[in-house]
């Protein structure tokens, strides 16, 4: 059974400083690291691994700062690396990252799952998952919580509000994993050290895949970015209740502009 996970690199927030006044986002101290619902949807595959005995495959698409990412997961238990990466995909958004994936998917062979993030870090994009799974043809199952596979059939948990639902499906399918849903292992150094040596990564480009231009053209046109202005102070309304409820309405009429 093969697993491939897919991963993404992002910046740490910490590094990026945003001005409101200036309207600028300024990158302090560019860290790579692997995208959280990334490593999440990695532990995932890995405990399929270690109950099952598949074969997990960590696959990026993009930036070549992926390679910090790929070795990380090399050193965190994956069995293969896999970097599609290519001047062609600079401008990339998530219908191209998702065909670029499909079209991995299907040069790796017999992959009977394939897990990625729920949500970015980065962008808050929740759009590869479902792209992924059109373009493959396959069932997708979002959120998932646990998996367990049994025989050609999965099944996961996940959580609508306060409910739990349980969910099944025929392999092959597409899964999306959340932050949080399954707190992830260390990486082992060996293992680590072994992969930026040995160059365990192997790297694919868009001729490779067979993807033309049309595949590769962006739906997504970004034309500009705006930050956010300011945060203005709040105000501190004191009194008993019915004096705060006197003095919030009058500072709703006030900024709202509505009529007594």
């Amino acid at each position: 059974m093969k697993i491939v996970v897919g991963m993404k690199a992002v910046l740490n927030p910490s590094g990026i400083a945003v001005n409101r006044r200036a309207g600028q986002v300024t990158v302090q101290r560019e860290e790579v690291l692997m995208d959280p619902a990334a490593k999440h949807a990695l532990e995932a595959a890995l405990r399929l691994k270690d109950a099952l005995g598949a074969e997990v495959i960590a696959l990026a698409v993009g930036a070549e700062r992926a390679e910090d990412v790929l070795c990380e997961a090399l050193g965190i238990g994956a069995d293969q690396a896999i970097g599609v990466r290519d001047a062609a995909l600079s401008r990339a958004d998530a219908g191209v990252i998702a065909r670029a994936l499909a079209r991995a998917v299907d040069h790796i062979g017999r992959v009977a799952l394939v897990l990625v993030g729920a949500r970015a870090l980065d962008t808050g994009d929740g759009q590869v998952g479902p792209r992924l799974a059109e373009a493959l043809g396959w069932p997708l199952l979002s959120r998932a919580l646990q998996l367990e596979v049994n025989g050609t059939t999965l099944r996961i948990v996940t959580q609508r509000g306060r409910e739990y639902i349980a969910q099944e499906a025929d392999l092959p399918a597409v899964v999306t994993i959340p932050r949080g849903s399954h707190p992830p292992r260390y990486a082992h150094a060996g293992r680590l050290l072994q992969a930026y040596r040995e160059g365990r990564v192997t790297y694919w480009g868009v001729a490779d895949l067979g993807l033309d231009a049309a595949g590769l053209a962006p739906v997504v046109q970004v034309r500009g970015a705006v930050v956010p202005p300011e945060r203005e102070l709040g105000v501190r309304l004191t009194g008993t209740a019915e004096e705060v409820a006197a003095k919030l309405a009058s500072q709703l009429y006030e900024r709202l502009g509505l009529r007594r």
